[in-house]
């Protein structure tokens, strides 16, 4: 919780939670969307092959993991702490677009790897020459398995494929573990949707702490809604199949 001009404001509620989204309008909160999760349901299936799709959609994606097979791509699960040598991996985008080292500190991402977190594993996509192509960090939690962080080297993207073979081998690793589903956090989610994830709203609540603030808090929480929409067309677009 944290203070938005002089009110109350939670992020990161899950539509379908719907006794905590009650308790708060019963409280007096508004709610409006402002980001979505890529969620995927699990079942047996899922371990043995991760693309339980349509027929054509789950052909192109079984060509992308024939193609990276063929060239030698290999994925390791790691413990955390041995895959230190790889945080730069994990920082990749930041490189590539530009991104303030504060945003994502290297000292964060250490303290996270080292620290024995419960749940915290490393999926490893090598090539056959034991180079790093891309790094998934993932949290198996409870029920469900978060794909957290992850980062590729784009030098490798072809003929090996790694950011798709990482999804595939989450879903299945998450399927192994007895996970009921795994979540693949927010943008971006055209390869998410590309793999059966669907799109599960993330809301906002904010209260109007006096009589005359609730349309303006309305309004706020209606801009952030179309920013999403704006920014991502592609959930809208998958929300209605």
């Amino acid at each position: 919780m944290q203070g938005f001009e002089g009110r109350f404001t939670f992020f990161g509620i899950d539509e379908r939670d719907r006794a905590t989204i009650q308790s708060l309008g019963d409280l007096g909160y508004l709610l409006g969307r402002f980001h979505t999760n890529a969620v995927l349901a699990l079942d047996a299936r899922h371990v043995e092959d991760p693309l339980q799709l349509p027929k054509k959609q789950r052909e192109e994606r079984r060509r992308i993991r024939r193609r990276a097979d063929e060239a030698g791509l290999q994925v390791k699960v790691l413990r955390a702490p041995d895959a230190v040598n790889d945080i730069e991996l994990v920082r990749s985008f930041m490189r590539r677009d530009g991104v303030d080292d504060a945003v994502l500190p290297l000292r964060f991402i250490e303290a996270a790897m080292t620290a024995n977190l419960p749940g915290l594993e490393v999926l490893l996509a090598v090539t056959p020459r034991n180079e790093s192509a891309a790094i998934a960090l993932n949290f198996a939690w409870g029920t469900r398995y978060f794909m957290w962080l992850g980062g590729n080297d784009r030098q490798f993207a072809k003929p090996y494929y790694p950011s798709d073979v990482l999804y595939q081998q989450a879903i299945s690793r998450a399927a192994s573990l007895g996970m009921k589903e795994i979540q693949a956090g927010r943008s971006p989610y055209r390869i998410k949707f590309a793999y059966g994830f669907r799109p599960v709203g993330i809301l906002a609540a904010l209260h109007p702490c006096r009589a005359i603030e609730p349309e303006r808090a309305a309004a706020w929480l209606a801009a952030q809604e179309h920013r999403h929409a704006m920014l991502y067309p592609e959930v809208g677009l998958q929300t209605r199949l």
